[in-house]
C-alpha cells in the first residue's frame, strides 16, 4: 500500500491492485494546493471546509461520509463516532475515525479529534498498524503531548503525524503548531521526502516508527 501525504489531514492511498482513497480533501484556503486526484472512495471525516472539499476529487467515486462498517473491491472501511472538541462535541461538533485496511495494512485516521480515547472506541479501531494522528493542538485537535497518549492507548507499529503547521503552507494566520511538539521523546523517526511511503505487512517496522512525510502540495 502505498500512502501519499498531500497536506492538512488529506492522505491518498493505492492498493497492489490499484484501488485507490482520498480522505479529508481540503479547499484553497488552508494553504496548500488543492489536491486533483482520482479515487474509488472518498473518505470525509466531518463536513468542515478543510477535509470536506469533493471538488479536488476528479471523475466518480463513492464516498463514505459516516458511522458504520463498509466494504468491497477488497477495501473495507469502519467509521468510528468521536469528539471534536474535550467536552463532548458541544463546543466543535461531531467526527469520524476512520478505520479501514488495504493490501492487508490496518489504518486508522483519527480526524480532528479533541480528546483521549474511551474503551468502546479503542475496542472498535484496535488492532491496528499504522496511526495517522492530528498534532497541532487547540482550538481544532489535541496537541503532541495528548497524541502520544493516544497512540499509547492504541499501540500501533507506525504513526504518521498530521494536521500541523509546515512550511508550504503560506496560512500564518491559522493557530496550529508545527509537528516538533509531538516528536519529542521518540528516539525511532524516519523523515520521508516526497511525501510517500510504501508499507506492506512484511515492510511494517519491527519498533514503533514515526514517519514524518513532507507534503506534496
Amino acid at each position: 500500500m502505498k500512502i501519499e501525504y498531500l497536506g492538512h489531514s488529506c492522505f491518498y492511498f493505492k492498493d497492489a491492485r490499484g484501488t485507490t482513497a482520498l480522505i479529508d480533501p481540503y479547499d484553497r484556503t488552508v494553504g496548500y494546493k488543492v489536491p486533483s486526484k482520482h479515487a474509488n472512495y472518498t473518505l470525509i471525516t466531518h463536513n468542515h471546509w478543510d477535509h470536506a472539499n469533493l471538488s479536488a476529487v476528479e471523475g466518480a467515486t463513492q464516498v463514505v461520509s459516516g458511522s458504520g462498517a463498509r466494504g468491497g473491491d477488497g477495501f473495507s472501511v469502519r467509521a468510528v463516532l468521536a469528539c471534536h472538541d474535550a467536552v463532548g462535541g458541544h463546543e466543535r461538533g461531531m467526527v469520524n475515525i476512520m478505520r479501514f485496511e488495504m493490501d492487508g495494512v490496518r489504518v486508522v485516521h483519527l480526524s480532528d479529534i479533541g480528546h483521549m480515547l474511551d474503551d468502546s472506541q479503542i475496542a472498535e479501531i484496535k488492532p491496528v498498524d499504522v496511526v495517522l494522528v492530528p498534532v497541532g493542538g487547540p482550538p481544532f485537535t489535541i496537541d503532541g503531548k495528548t497524541a502520544q497518549k493516544v497512540i499509547e492507548q492504541l499501540d500501533p507499529r507506525a504513526a504518521i503525524p498530521m494536521h500541523y503547521m509546515t512550511a508550504t503552507t503560506n496560512r500564518t494566520d491559522f493557530p496550529i503548531s508545527g509537528v516538533e511538539p509531538f516528536l519529542k521523546g521518540y528516539t525511532h523517526i524516519e523523515t520521508v521526502r516526497g511525501g510517500e511511503i510504501e508499507l506492506t505487512p512484511k515492510t511494517l517496522p519491527a519498533r514503533f516508527t514515526v514517519y514524518v512525510l513532507t507534503p506534496t502540495m
